[in-house]
């Protein structure tokens, strides 16, 4: 049944995407889906089974899956814990990363994450192949949401669109498996494609519903995305519905207004967006060094997570105290943006096991900022620095971080081209290359800002990178690069 059962779902999923004519694009025959798509679970078996025979079965993804079915079990067996879970909030040790003070929205997206999960394991038996082939089929639309809109505005270009979009390495094998960057993909590519980055302005009932909706789920799910979706396709809305008459106009009046929101702001002694950027770095400093997380009805606290045997004491229930003399990190629930560092413990309290983190194998060394916009600015040029050329050679440590290298190397490389053989047909269509382009520099700019870990950063990149490689690949001349370097007639 481990093996029927996937064989089954990846045959009805191949069928329906042969069968449904959302997979007809230009040229491109149905069958090119289904191949694409056989080639993009097969990718996500092998992601899972290295982390399985490798790395222990550590990762997001395989906590998503055992919560789920944790949540699943609860339904069948005590359907009024199950709603208990569900309504208060409150899984206290039972699911792993269902709690996490670091988090203040009720619907954070690790939650989501698990009740998707819980959802598909329905139908799914308990097999996480059958998660991982949901998932993939997520991304796989979302990609296709992509692909339709360009290939709309470039039909020329439809084969290199496929090939970017489907198959460049860090998208295929990030978007292959239960994690969050399937379920983005999903709703960013909706959004991108429905609205045409904001430039449509009539929309059907049932446009609106799925736009709305995706606009709901967005912002539950990953709100940066949809600030930065809004931030992008708003300029193109301006001008296309005459409000500003010029779309240069449009775009400077509101990039413009980003920096003046953030004045007033901090004038106003309100600075949401500042502070919810230097809450996610500290957060992410902390993480990144891994730890054993814990907390009490007053006290969320974080133990070295070398030194767990030691300083952990069992109770039971998931309960603990914490050995006396020993050291360990602090924050008050009711105020999670202020670390205390405990040098040798007297509390005696009881704390309850909450989650556990291994140490990031690849970190960049980045400090704590001020919440305040020169601050911020300040470190912009680090962060696109960072998000762009880490790892680099002295930090490679696991064949993934060799991967990574070679592939941020091609990129930098590939960025050159339309430099030196830039595409003038590619002019017809500037907003879409426009707010491609500015998507993934607010996209790369946030990542690098609030993200220490090198492997984190690679994953939350990849809606920047789709869209970076769908504008290098249309804005290239390949004809002329094939007339000058094979003598092809152009």
């Amino acid at each position: 049944m481990q093996v029927v059962l996937p064989i089954i779902y990846a045959l009805l999923f191949a069928f329906v995407i042969y069968k449904w004519r959302f997979f007809q694009i230009n040229s491109i025959k149905n069958k090119v889906f289904v191949l694409l798509f056989l080639v993009k679970i097969s990718v996500g078996v092998v992601v899972a089974n290295i982390y399985i025979h490798f790395y222990n079965y550590t990762g997001d993804q395989f906590a998503f899956f055992n919560d789920g079915c944790k949540l699943f079990a609860f339904f069948v067996e005590n359907p009024s814990h199950f709603f208990e879970i569900l309504l208060s909030g409150d899984a206290k040790e039972e699911l792993m990363i269902w709690i996490s003070p670091f988090e203040s929205s009720t619907f954070s997206s690790s939650r989501i994450m698990i009740i998707i999960n819980f959802l598909i394991r329905f139908v799914s038996f308990g097999n996480i192949y059958v998660h991982i082939f949901f998932f993939s089929f997520f991304s796989f639309v979302g990609l296709v949401f992509f692909t339709k809109l360009f290939a709309q505005k470039f039909p020329e270009k439809t084969k290199i669109i496929l090939v970017v979009v489907f198959l460049f390495p860090s998208v295929l094998f990030w978007t292959s498996g239960i994690q969050k960057q399937c379920i983005s993909v999903l709703l960013v590519g909706y959004l991108v494609y429905a609205t045409h980055f904001g430039e449509k302005t009539k929309y059907n009932k049932k446009e609106c519903f799925f736009v709305l909706a995706s606009v709901f789920l967005l912002a539950f799910f990953k709100a940066y995305l949809l600030a930065i979706y809004l931030t992008v396709a708003m300029p193109n809305y301006l001008f296309t519905t005459n409000i500003i008459k010029k779309r240069w106009l449009a775009f400077a009046f509101v990039f413009s207004s980003i920096p003046l929101f953030l004045i007033i702001s901090e004038l106003i002694n309100k600075p949401i967006i500042q502070e919810a950027i230097t809450e996610k770095r500290a957060k992410a400093i902390s993480e990144a060094k891994g730890g054993v997380f814990l907390n009490s009805y007053t006290k969320f606290i974080s133990i070295d997570y070398s030194q767990k045997e030691e300083v952990l004491i069992p109770l039971s229930d998931s309960a603990f105290k914490i050995k006396e003399g020993s050291p360990y990190l602090e924050w008050e629930l009711d105020n999670m943006k202020d670390t205390t560092f405990v040098k040798s413990a007297i509390d005696t309290a009881t704390f309850y096991y909450l989650y556990e983190v291994a140490p990031a194998k690849t970190t960049i060394t980045i400090k704590k900022i001020t919440p305040n916009t020169i601050d911020i600015v300040a470190h912009l040029p680090e962060a696109l620095f960072n998000c762009f050329f880490y790892p680099t050679i002295s930090q490679i440590k696991t064949p993934f971080h060799v991967i990574q290298f070679i592939e941020n190397v091609f990129v930098f490389l590939l960025i050159l081209l339309p430099v030196f053989f830039f595409d003038k047909k590619a002019r017809a269509n500037k907003p879409i290359l426009f707010s491609s382009i500015f998507f993934s520099f607010f996209l790369f700019t946030i990542i690098g800002l609030t993200t220490v870990a090198v492997g984190s950063i690679v994953r939350y990149k990849i809606l920047g990178m789709i869209l970076l490689m769908l504008v290098i690949g249309i804005t290239t001349d390949t004809a002329k690069i094939k007339s000058i370097f094979f003598g092809t007639k152009k």
